[in-house]
């Protein structure tokens, strides 16, 4: 009997705790500022001028996430967007090129296999293969991580900023 209501006691502490959640949305965001060198031979490979960046991001930006961040429960993505800042010599194709968030073991990764880098397009990061589960994985550690974008470019000697955003749905209980 005083199992029963041991567990019944428990399970009602549960619910009256999680009526107390709060969910709010937050932006974390970070740009690569990618650098086309100059091919040494003066070359390209057949798929054109090889690149590659990286940048942190860390989700304690967020003034609100980092309000509640020792009280976090969740953080379920809403949005993954990849959109061009600026180009230095408009246009700018891409080719054979992936962005990725990274963190420990956990990568979520986006195929690009053609794309005209000029300002203000946009790059929806689908959910097509999980990678918001991934990414959801990530969030969930509570730590920094990582956006890379590489791949081939058409021209040599560019330069060109993506920023990667991600529009999360937060859950928090101040309890």
């Amino acid at each position: 009997m005083v199992l029963i209501v041991g567990m019944v006691f428990i399970t009602s502490c549960d619910k009256l705790e999680s009526l107390a959640d709060v969910k709010f949305e937050a932006n974390m965001s970070t740009d690569l500022n990618v650098v086309v060198p100059m091919a040494p031979d003066k070359s390209a490979s057949l798929t054109g001028y090889q690149f590659s960046e990286s940048a942190t991001i860390d989700p304690r930006e967020d003034p609100d996430i980092d309000e509640y961040f020792d009280k976090l429960k969740r953080f379920d993505v809403l949005e993954v967007t990849a959109t061009v800042k600026s180009v230095s010599d408009d246009p700018v194709m891409i080719s054979d090129a992936e962005i990725t968030i990274t963190s420990g073991t956990e990568t979520a990764s986006w195929p690009i296999d053609l794309f005209r880098i000029t300002p203000g397009r946009s790059l929806s990061l689908t959910n097509d293969d999980g990678q918001w589960d991934t990414v959801n994985n990530i969030l969930n550690e509570k730590k920094e991580f990582t956006a890379t974008i590489n791949g081939y470019s058409d021209k040599e000697e560019v330069t060109f900023t993506i920023e990667v955003y991600i529009k999360v749905q937060v859950t928090a209980n101040p309890l």
